[in-house]
């Protein structure tokens, strides 16, 4: 059986047959999917897909890492 669990500060345990490991996760990249009913809103969040990606994934980790 295995099972993972994740932990507030960005920590992890993953249960295994063998036992409990430790250990923390950093969030690094993601995939986004923009949609949007105005296509000249559409056609200027595409072209800034990638911050806002990366403005994603920073909000991601200091959001894990500041719970409790």
């Amino acid at each position: 059986m295995q099972e993972f669990q994740f932990k507030p500060k960005n920590h992890i345990h993953y249960k295994t047959r063998k036992g409990l490991l430790k250990g923390s996760y950093l969030i690094k990249s993601i995939d986004i999917q923009i949609t949007s009913r105005s296509t000249y809103d559409l056609y200027i969040l595409k072209m800034h897909k990638k911050l806002i990606e990366k403005a994603l994934v920073e909000y991601l980790n200091s959001k894990a890492y500041k719970d409790n």
